[in-house]
């Protein structure tokens, strides 16, 4: 990851201003709709990843992936989900005209434990923010 250890996975600031302004339910709904779209995303990025040299692999649509990866990116910058948007930024370069599937694979797999991270951080700094999500299931694993 290019992130630190130590660098904040979200904007408090930001996240306690969203509270402020639309509640708890409708912006656990909106974190919930956000980590889908991300989660899809790299399902469909890593689905092939172990096949991406085997000269049958039927390439994903990278640009279609690209047009999703820059939505998310501004979606997770409002949501004051800071790496996720510096991640899906660099898959989003990454997913350009010369895409390299391994390299693609790996920022996926970036952004998956990014998304983990942010949503813990979320549910420890926001408890009474109402977000179940998958990707607090991988920190447990």
């Amino acid at each position: 990851m290019s992130m630190t250890d130590n660098a904040a996975a979200i904007d408090h600031d930001r996240v306690r201003a969203l509270l402020e302004v639309m509640g708890a339910e409708r912006l656990g709904q909106l974190l919930q709709v956000f980590e889908a779209r991300v989660a899809g995303l790299t399902a469909d990025l890593m689905s092939g990843a172990p096949d991406f040299d085997a000269p049958d692999f039927d390439a994903p649509d990278f640009d279609a992936l690209r047009a999703v990866a820059h939505q998310s990116r501004g979606a997770a910058g409002s949501l004051g989900l800071y790496a996720l948007a510096e991640s899906l930024g660099r898959l989003e370069i990454l997913l350009g005209p010369a895409a390299d599937p391994s390299a693609v694979a790996s920022a996926a797999a970036e952004l998956t434990a990014l998304q983990a991270r942010a949503y813990a951080d979320l549910a420890m700094g926001f408890p009474g923010l109402s977000i179940a999500h998958a990707s607090a299931g991988a920190l447990n694993r």
